[in-house]
């Protein structure tokens, strides 16, 4: 009996063990912290609310122009991302966002967000062929290239 308690006993006995017994509750801690910072997920409908759109009179006075707008002077760890708005124009705007797609889909990069975080982006109906589209914008984050879109806004130039 004696030898089976000092078999018992032995691991316990061990410096490297009796360490990790008394710093579990740190040792947890850190693998919470370090796996809560793996599970972060890039949400890029955070930054809908730093693009706005307006529709202003345009040159040739038959329709409008749409300016889409941003502001990103408040996000924090801009180096660590990039942005762009994907835009997609529309064949049926009376349908909205469920629209006919029509060819001519592109991206507008944001470029240097740390150095220049506001700016516009002039659309007319003769750019884009269409009197409609919708746009998004598109958050990848430099370090994993892991991509999120946020939720389509639709926009008219009638």
């Amino acid at each position: 009996m004696i030898i089976k308690l000092r078999f018992l006993n032995f691991p316990f006995a061990h410096p490297v063990c009796k360490f990790f017994l008394k710093n579990i509750f740190f040792i947890a801690l850190l693998f919470t912290f370090f796996e809560f910072q793996a599970q972060t997920k890039l949400d890029a409908n955070a930054f809908k609310d730093n693009i706005s759109s307006k529709t202003v009179e345009a040159n040739d006075y038959r329709t409008n122009d749409i300016i889409l707008k941003w502001d990103f002077s408040n996000v924090l760890n801009k180096e660590s991302v990039k942005i762009s708005i994907e835009i997609q124009p529309l064949g049926s705007c009376w349908e909205e966002l469920n629209g006919k797609l029509r060819p001519g889909k592109f991206y507008h990069k944001i470029e240097n967000l740390t150095l220049d975080h506001n700016g516009e982006l002039r659309l007319s109906s003769s750019d884009l062929n269409s009197k409609c589209f919708k746009w998004r914008i598109k958050v990848e984050k430099t370090s994993t290239n892991e991509s999120s879109y946020s939720e389509w806004k639709f926009s008219s130039f009638m």
